[in-house]
Order: C-alpha cells, then structure tokens, then sequence
C-alpha cells in the first residue's frame, strides 16, 4: 500500500476573486468546477487531494492570503504534483511575486496548469510564457493605478471630496458620496468656534461641552460593521476641529487648502481669527511674552533613566519613505545606546518618544499626580491646588513648554512602569509662582 501511495498522483485546484460574490461568473466556485472538469476530462489517472484553496475577497496584488499560504505549505510538504488554476492572474497580478511562485513549483515538480491555456507549462516556453503573461498582468494592475490617480485629479479639480472620515458637522450623501451639512452637529461646530473666538482655549472648550452632553461623530465601519466615536470631547479633538479648512469649505491638501464643492459651516472671516488666536498661544508664554526657548522635538532629552543599566537614554530618529508619495514619515525614540563607563548599549531598550510623551502629558493631566506632591508639600496645598487648575486649562502646547523645567528625572520599570521626579523648585518653575522659595526634594511622585 506504501507503494501504491507514493505512485499515485494528486492535483490541487487554487481560486481567487477580489471580492466575495456568489454570482460572480469569476466566483470561486465557477473556477473550482471549471478546473475540476478539466482535470477529470484531461487527467483522469490523478486524484483531488479532497481539500479546496479558495480566496474569497483577496487581491492578487499580495501573496499574504490564506489559502495561498495553506498552498505553498502543502507544496513544500508534497502532498500533490499538480496545481490547476484558470488564470495566471489567479495566481498574481505581480510579476515579481509570479516568477518566484512558479520557480517553487519548478523546485518542489509541481506541474502547473493554467486551464484557460491549455499550452502553458513550466518548461523553457512556459517559463518565458508565464513572465510575459505576468507582465500584462502588472501592466493591468499598473494602469488601475493611473487611472485612480487620474480621478483623484479630477476630483480635486471640481472641488470633490476624494475619501476618509467624515468630519464633525458633515454627513455624506449615498449617491455621490459627497459631504452634506449635518444639522446638529454643525449647531455644535459653529459654538465650538464662537467659544474660541471668545479666546476659550480647546481645553476650557471641552469642559463646557462634555459637561452639555456633547458626543463625538459616531462611524460606521463599512468592512467589519464596527462602531466606534460617540465619545467624551477630547482638547486635541477640538484643537484638530477649529484648524480644519473644511469648515469653510475647504479640504486639506498636503500643506496648504484646496477649495470643497461643499456647503461651509464657519465664515471666513471668523476661522481665520480663531487660527490668529491659537498662534498667538503657540509663540507667546502666559505672561504675553515671546518664548525664549528652542523648540525642541524631544520634550524629555536627558531625563528618561534606563530600566536596565541606569544610564539616561538617549535620543534617535528613523525616517520611512512613503510610497508613492513626497517626502515620508520620521519617527521619534528614546533608546539606550550609551556607552559610558565601558558597558555596550543595552539591547532592545527602545520606546517610542510619542507614547511616552504622551503618556507624561496624561499623568501630569490627573489629579492624582498633584495629590501625590501634595503629600510631599502638605504646606503647600492650597497653592498647588490652584496650580492644577491652572494647569487643566493651559493649551497642551504651552504645557509643553513648562513640562522639561518641571520634570527632573523619569525612571522606567521593566514592568513598564513610570516614576516621575520633579525639581525641588517646583513652584518656582511654574510661571505663575516665580520667586516662590524652594521646597523639599520630590522624587518619586
């Protein structure tokens, strides 16, 4: 029987369509009986190893699927010496990701066979028959990509709404797909921009409207059905909100504003006094002067201490082209890479500088971080009380600004715990309190 089985020859069938639809004539199953028919009309001497390779709703532009991966196992594995399918393009619509594909087969002696091309082989002239094949297949992928490109051009042009998610104030009609004026919420909208026009800042804003009942957008997932939004306000919610052209009618695009074939909420006039607001926050500190300190894009340089060797961490970038894009993306770490007093840098000791600037923002943002210098400054209380308030209602950007004179030392746990040390002069430090004698250490808080 050991015998007989080794002799035997077994044929598995691949299908895929881009999107689920059971009365697609290209459907999975339509491919499926296709090929079966062939094989036991052509190969009657081999046998189906009883198991179907379909992706359903998978573009051939990847070879991340998941029947094609079950596929390329059982091929290393040899359960089969066969594979048939309808189309080349089946297989990939890349030319790259073909050629290596059919060299697997070639490797492993699997005999491909492309139904709907009864001369095809994976010898010398199938090889070269395949790679043309693939080209055209690349070559259709490659002016799909034009042609989308195409549209966005036009859309832009007409003033049209190319994709993403619906901002606040907006719906979206079914048909064209454009954005439409959302009665209530654009009520909502237009006092969000009286309020910062009353020199309200995104944080004092929030309060006032999380304590009115107000939700955030509500969406709809369109893949997966899943809901999400229709949440507490947050500052930078808001702060994104009054800095969004949409408002009067425009997009964004890139740096600057194209015009939107939409109706607008805000008046001209009015948006652009609420951005001369927030810059004037941005360049001034809470006495009205002009800010003496350098920007720097690192907010806790020299201050974060290595969970495992206890030397500070240092600072480093690591950009990544975008494709198809200008420009690209640099993200932001703190990493361990020192090498003082003799010791190699500590592996895989990296954090991402946003999440940990972000997480010190949120902590320096609860109660309970002051509650905790309150027990180290019992004297002290009612004057960081009034701190905290003032803080809450402090523009994040400004925050910011205060954050490294405040902030001594953080020290990381390798539990990713945060323990964060401010100066002895806290209270000095704080503009609003300058001239404040020093107090006692307060480490650990």
């Amino acid at each position: 029987m050991k015998k007989e089985f080794q002799k035997s020859q077994f044929f598995a069938i691949y299908t895929r369509q881009s999107r689920e639809s059971g009365l697609d004539m290209n459907s999975c199953q339509a491919q499926y009986d296709i090929c079966l028919n062939h094989a036991k009309k052509h190969r009657p001497y081999i046998y189906w190893v009883a198991e179907r390779f379909d992706d359903e709703g998978f573009s051939g532009a990847t070879l991340d699927r998941p029947a094609l991966n079950r596929l390329r196992e059982k091929i290393k594995e040899r359960r089969f010496t066969h594979v048939f399918i309808t189309y080349l393009d089946r297989l990939s619509r890349s030319l790259t990701d073909t050629a290596m594909l059919l060299e697997e087969f070639q490797k492993a002696g699997i005999k491909l066979h492309v139904v709907k091309m009864p001369q095809f082989n994976t010898e010398v002239q199938g090889n070269f028959l395949s790679s043309l094949l693939a080209s055209f297949a690349e070559f259709e992928r490659d002016l799909i990509k034009e042609r989308i490109a195409s549209s966005r051009e036009h859309l832009k042009a007409y003033g049209r709404r190319l994709a993403g998610r619906i901002p606040f104030g907006y719906d979206t009609d079914p048909a064209t797909k454009q954005l439409i004026v959302n009665k209530e919420e654009s009520a909502q909208v237009q006092k969000i921009f009286a309020m910062a026009c009353e020199g309200k800042t995104p944080s004092g804003i929030t309060a006032i409207i999380n304590k009115r009942g107000w939700r955030t957008k509500r969406h709809i997932a369109k893949s997966s059905g899943k809901a999400s939004g229709n949440n507490h306000w947050l500052p930078r919610q808001i702060g994104a909100i009054l800095r969004n052209p949409v408002y009067v009618g425009k997009f964004k695009d890139g740096n600057s504003a194209r015009h939107g074939g939409h109706e607008a909420i805000i008046e001209p006039d009015q948006f652009e006094k609420v951005q001369q607001i927030i810059d004037s926050r941005r360049t001034k500190d809470v006495y009205g002067k002009r800010s003496k300190r350098k920007h720097d894009e690192f907010l806790l340089r020299g201050k974060i201490i290595c969970p495992k060797c206890g030397r500070k961490l240092t600072t480093d970038t690591a950009n990544k082209k975008q494709t198809n894009r200008k420009g690209g993306i640099t993200y932001r770490y703190y990493r361990c890479r020192s090498t003082a007093g003799g010791k190699p840098p500590c592996k895989d000791v990296r954090y991402s500088a946003y999440e940990l600037e972000r997480l010190v923002c949120d902590a320096m943002g609860d109660a309970k971080f002051w509650q905790k210098i309150k027990k180290v400054m019992p004297n002290e209380a009612d004057t960081l009380n009034r701190m905290f308030t003032i803080w809450s209602l402090l523009d994040e950007s400004v925050r910011q600004e205060f954050i490294p004179d405040i902030i001594e030392e953080i020290r990381l746990t390798e539990k990713d715990q945060i323990q964060i040390s401010c100066y002895s002069d806290l209270l000095s430090r704080f503009p609003i309190y300058k001239g404040m004698p020093k107090t006692d250490s307060l480490n650990s808080i």
